[in-house]
């Protein structure tokens, strides 16, 4: 719903309007983080009730204790930063198509890091860090971050 105030602007408790590839962008960027957030939450808990009798698998070996806790706190903070940057893009923010990129190689390099093999949890992870990173470099929605929030 639109207001038109006395002054005559238009007004949006919608917020702005992004083209599609944004919109699908941020609705990824926010699956991913909640993903990553629940894993790590997950993993620290694990580690928490179970210590060291219960390991995790990371590149070829197995963490337990204090190594799976910093994994799990590392994938939490991970979670937390994607939903600040899908928030962040939603403002149309212009330093946050660069600061979505990088993040996105860091997360898919710590997950062949992880297990380098072909399991559905790093098909999707990868699967998703490269949707997110296409639908970013498409000419509308590279237009809209260039042209920054409405006023």
């Amino acid at each position: 719903m639109q207001v038109r105030r006395a002054d005559g602007v238009t007004f949006s408790f919608a917020g702005q309007v992004l083209p599609m590839s944004l919109r699908v962008c941020r609705a990824l960027l926010w699956t991913q983080a909640a993903v990553i957030l629940l894993g790590g939450v997950f993993v620290l808990v694990t580690a928490a009730v179970f210590g060291r009798s219960s390991s995790i698998q990371f590149h070829g070996g197995l963490l337990s204790g204090g190594g799976a806790a910093l994994l799990g706190a590392l994938y939490v903070s991970a979670g937390l930063v994607l939903a600040g940057l899908a928030a962040a893009l939603a403002r149309l923010t212009g330093w946050s198509l660069p600061a979505i990129v990088v993040v996105e190689v860091i997360l898919a390099c710590l997950d062949l890091v992880r297990s380098l093999d072909a399991s559905v949890s790093t098909v999707i992870h990868l699967s998703l860090a490269v949707a997110v990173v296409l639908l970013l470099l498409t000419p509308d929605a590279r237009h809209a971050l260039a042209r920054g929030p409405a006023p």
